[in-house]
């Protein structure tokens, strides 16, 4: 008997793209963790699909960032330290979901995905919530004031067609949880000094000193809160979404911008390296009515976050500005779809210039 062809994807009343920062896919339930970190996360992907192999184009937020919405590589936009600004005349997504008439609006609370780099280049509507001129540690609003203010433009927008991109920074370090989080999954025991901080972390960037294996133990734990109050947060936007009527057509994509090395080869911290622990990220899709017969629940081909916008372009019906760099993951979506050749240098180009001194958030 012939296989029967793959269902055609609903076009989405609207499109939410959230990014989280410093996120390992190893440490999610979503993609098999032990910890229950996720449980929100899991339910997303009980109704679209989990890619189990995808990489950011550097190994720090503004360049990796500047690639999302572009999708081009940290050399061909420019954006690679800090000394840098998004060039205004680049074609972003935001740009290419506003010009087809949709709104775009970002909520973000990080200065390395502010206005301050041009990263809001293409949006209608940018809102910048506590962003720290200063480069600071821990000093980001938490996920739950970054879901009030989502859902507050939801309120007034809800009705429309948007395109919404969302940035949370809680699982960077300061690794400092909310109550109950801070103890769900640490050892009652441990009497330490580990308490998560920068402060306290920042000896063991670059190797120069060994964390004790409990301490160790210890900050992985905050860590893992950290991801699930993320998880709780998120939790409560999706739930709200569906009390809205607007769970159903809404094409949602989550991501983070990279992960996290916790002395898996000597140091903690990202920036430096691209080992897999740095640079492979979740990526989980939830296309507008949900995953439709024939499609996967999970794409094991190798793909990059220069492909989300070309992606999420294609699921919403517009025009992939030629500029565009990245493939749509579309074709993959379906197990008779094309098999992504990606080889490990075209996922991430080069360790970016960085000139952010040493701690600056990432």
């Amino acid at each position: 008997m012939r296989a029967a062809e793959p269902a055609s994807l609903a076009t989405p009343a609207r499109v939410i793209a959230i990014g989280i920062n410093t996120l390992r896919p190893d440490r999610l339930s979503a993609y098999g963790a032990v910890r229950a970190t996720s449980p929100n996360l899991e339910r997303l992907v009980g109704e679209g699909v989990r890619f189990d192999r995808a990489y950011a184009s550097s190994p720090w937020t503004l360049p990796s960032m500047a690639s999302v919405f572009t999708s081009l590589s940290p050399p061909q936009h420019g954006v690679e330290d800090r000394g840098a600004r998004l060039d205004a005349n680049v074609p972003t997504l935001a740009r290419a979901f506003t010009e087809a008439g949709w709104r775009s609006a970002g909520i973000v609370t990080h200065i390395y995905v502010s206005r301050r780099f041009g990263l809001d280049s293409g949006f209608a509507d940018w809102s910048e919530l506590g962003i720290d001129e200063n480069f600071r540690e821990g000093q980001q609003p938490r996920a739950d004031i970054v879901v009030d203010a989502v859902l507050a433009w939801l309120r007034l927008h809800a009705s429309e067609r948007f395109f919404l991109y969302v940035h949370l920074f809680d699982p960077h370090w300061d690794y400092a949880p909310p109550a109950p989080f801070d103890r769900r999954f640490t050892d009652p025991g441990y009497g330490g000094p580990a308490d998560g901080s920068f402060r306290w972390l920042r000896r063991f960037v670059g190797g120069r000193a060994a964390m004790a294996p409990a301490d160790l133990a210890q900050v992985i734990a905050l860590y893992d809160g950290e991801i699930a109050f993320t998880d709780a947060q998120l939790g409560r936007l999706f739930a709200a979404m569906r009390e809205r009527g607007i769970w159903d057509d809404t094409l949602v994509a989550v991501f983070a911008d990279h992960g996290e090395e916790f002395q898996e080869h000597g140091s903690v911290h990202h920036i430096r390296t691209l080992y897999d622990e740095v640079l492979r990220v979740p990526l989980l899709l939830k296309p507008a009515g949900g995953r439709s017969p024939g499609m996967r629940a999970v794409v094991p081909e190798r793909v990059r976050l220069l492909d989300v916008a070309p992606t999420l372009r294609e699921l919403s019906g517009l025009r992939a500005p030629p500029t565009f760099r990245g493939e749509s993951l579309v074709p993959l979506l379906h197990a008779r779809g094309r098999i992504a050749t990606h080889s490990p240098a075209r996922c991430v180009t080069t360790v970016t210039r960085s000139r952010s001194r040493e701690g600056a958030t990432s």
